[in-house]
Order: structure tokens, then sequence, then C-alpha cells
């Protein structure tokens, strides 16, 4: 008995060290190409207007894509059976900014006959920065939003987008990745808003959220979210130049009243409770 055990821990440890010898700079490495871009635009190229129900690539103005930077990050990790390994990537990441919406790609070098996770993340940064602004990314499995409530309503640079991938390596290789949003917009429009008030519109809105689910965390790896149910109460002034006060809405008899990003499980609908 003694003997099987021993052999058995010999053989066990033998497998360890050899899934750990994986040399991912080795020279029999292929090339790989990824090409990344965002969900599809709800405008067509050249067609200009905004609109609440579009996203940040859509909304911006020229003012506004002179302020932010579009931000491509990625990582990969080592995922061929047996071997999982979700906490260390396998290459330093790679990050990508962009003074305005445009695909892109990623060129790089893998050891073949394995199967690896892509994971790309993209939001907002400020102009000629690679710093977090709106989400903590320090963790790609634990991305937080740094701004408070009250500071992301009816702000269009808090728009992001990720994914992520298995794909076998055999040989080189060229893929493509189109992006999602971890979330869901919720948006109050008053289509009769100058008929009503005459002419005029409102100065500030006072929202609460009541029995809903807040984003607590992000993990871009696997998409899952972690959530809280709290009472979150705010009011925001709509007449501010930035955000939008008009030009935001579909028809000029509309006014958005209220926009904002919330972070939803991928797999459950869920409820959006709040007052207004």
């Amino acid at each position: 008995m003694k003997k099987l055990f021993f052999a058995l821990m010999a053989l066990t440890l033998a497998v360890v060290s050899c899934q750990k010898d994986v040399d991912y700079t080795s020279k029999d490495a292929v090339e790989i190409s990824l090409n990344v871009d965002a969900p599809e635009l709800g405008t067509t190229r050249g067609e200009t207007g905004m609109n609440s129900g579009k996203g940040a690539i859509d909304n911006f103005s020229d003012d506004e894509w002179a302020t932010y930077d579009l931000r491509y990050m990625l990582e990969i990790y080592d995922v061929t059976p047996g071997y999982e390994n979700l906490t260390t990537p396998v290459k330093q990441r790679m990050v990508q900014t962009f003074d305005s919406y445009q695909p892109t790609t990623f060129e790089l070098r893998l050891v073949p006959n394995r199967v690896y996770k892509f994971v790309v993340w993209a939001d907002f940064v400020l102009q000629g920065k690679n710093t977090d602004l709106h989400y903590n990314t320090g963790s790609l499995r634990n991305i937080t939003r740094i701004d408070e409530p009250s500071n992301s309503v009816m702000h269009e640079c808090m728009d992001a987008y990720f994914i992520q991938k298995d794909i076998e390596i055999r040989n080189a290789l060229t893929n493509s990745l189109t992006l999602t949003r971890p979330f869901g917009k919720v948006r109050v429009i008053a289509k009769d808003v100058h008929e009503v008030n005459n002419g005029t519109t409102p100065a500030k809105v006072k929202v609460k959220f009541y029995n809903h689910p807040t984003f607590v965390s992000l993990d871009a790896l696997t998409g899952e979210a972690e959530h809280t149910v709290e009472t979150v109460e705010y009011t925001y002034d709509i007449t501010k130049e930035a955000p939008y006060s008009a030009g935001y809405d579909e028809y000029k008899e509309y006014q958005t009243l209220f926009a904002d990003y919330i972070f939803t499980d991928r797999d459950d609908a869920q409820e959006i409770n709040f007052t207004m």
C-alpha cells in the first residue's frame, strides 16, 4: 500500500511539474491576430444627431471626443483542460487607446495546442491618459465603479463593453470579437413636456431606486456580476451643459428626464424599481 501511495504521489508531482513548465515565449509560438470592435452602431456612419436610446459612441459630440479616448485592454489566460489558470495572464496586459471610435487589432504570439481565454474590456478615459476614470480595472476579475451613482446619471462616458471567449490555438489564427455591454440603459422620456409646461422644461429630477440590485463588481473573465440590494436616492440637474439637456432626443418634442447605465445579470431579467 505504501509503495502504491508513493507511486501515485510521484505521478501527481510529475503532472504538476509538467503543467508549470509551459514556456509562453517559446520560439514555436504562432502568430495570432485578434480583431475587436464595439457593438453595432445605432447610426449609419456620417449620420448626425443624438438619441438617449443609443450609447456613447453614437452620442459623443466632437467636444466629447476631444475630452475622452476609447480604451481597449486585452488579457489572455491558459484554460487548457486540466490546467485552467484564471489567476495569472500568460502575457502582460495589452492596452490601446483611440481619439475617436474605431475597431482595433491586437497582434501577438501564443504557444499552440492549448486553449486560451481571451478577455477584452473597453471603456472611456481622459484624452491622452491610460489611467482608470470611471471603472477600477486593476483586476478584470473585480471591476468596480469609481463614481457614486449621482455622478453617473446622464453621462454617456459611463458606457463600457467587454467579452470573454475560449479559443483553441493550433496554428496561426485570425479571429474577430464583437464586444457587448455588461448592463442595460434605463431611460425616462417625457413626450409632451413642452405642451404640458408651456414651453418650459424641468430644472431638476429626483430619483429614488428601491429594492434594486445595485452593481457591486463584474468578473469579466466569467461575465458574472455581483449585486447588493439597497436604496439609492439622488437629485440631479438636467439643464447643465454636460451632461445633455438638449439635442439628446429622437424628436424635438421629447425630453429625456433620466438615463443611466445599470449593470445587470447576464442570465436573469431583473426588476428596476424607482420613483421620480
